[in-house]
């Protein structure tokens, strides 16, 4: 009866270790594969998560060349080369053998006194090309010509006044200064 029993027992574990060496032998490689996916799994997510900073980081630089290349843009629109001449306002930068020459001229009243209507003062040159300027509350007219033989009238605003004599002739070098001097108005 021990046999028997013994031999039960025996085939009783005999059976229990083979259902574990199945078991073993089945699951325990699909055991070890979930396990190492897991660990790939997890060192997949690590490098995805890594890229995407990567990445986010490399769209950040980029975005960032971008804009100092769109600056870099606005700058070299809004700056003068680095050899120009500096303008300062209401005057032109130009060649001095060819910059125009500055023509004044002083007109009063005959009693030297500055007159209180407009008074324009218009410089004809070749091909009767006009220039004009208004004379300032000093009496003078100031103006930038180019080079070239010109002849000046004097006309007055208010129609009452003409030049006394004749208006002025002259030649303008480039880069002259030339005063003309008094004129003076005279009623018609």
């Amino acid at each position: 009866m021990i046999n028997k029993k013994y031999m039960a027992t025996k085939k009783t574990v005999k059976r229990y270790f083979l259902f574990l060496g199945i078991l073993v032998v089945v699951f325990l490689p699909f055991e070890i594969s979930r396990l190492y996916s897991k660990a790939d799994v997890q060192d997949v997510m690590e490098a995805v998560l890594e890229f995407q900073s990567s990445e986010e980081n490399l769209k950040a630089l980029f975005d960032e060349e971008q804009k100092l290349t769109q600056e870099l843009a606005d700058l070299s629109r809004k700056t003068e080369p680095t050899n120009s001449v500096e303008i300062k306002a209401n005057e032109f930068a130009h060649d001095p053998a060819v910059a125009p020459g500055k023509v004044r001229a002083k007109i009063l009243l005959e009693d030297d006194i500055v007159p209180n209507f407009t008074v324009l003062v218009e410089y004809v040159g070749v091909g009767e090309k006009k220039f004009e300027t208004e004379i300032d509350e000093s009496g003078e007219a100031k103006i930038e010509l180019t080079s070239g033989r010109y002849y000046g009238e004097v006309l007055s605003k208010d129609g009452g006044y003409r030049l006394k004599g004749d208006g002025p002739a002259f030649f303008l070098n480039a880069n002259e200064e030339k005063n003309l001097g008094t004129f003076y108005l005279v009623k018609k």
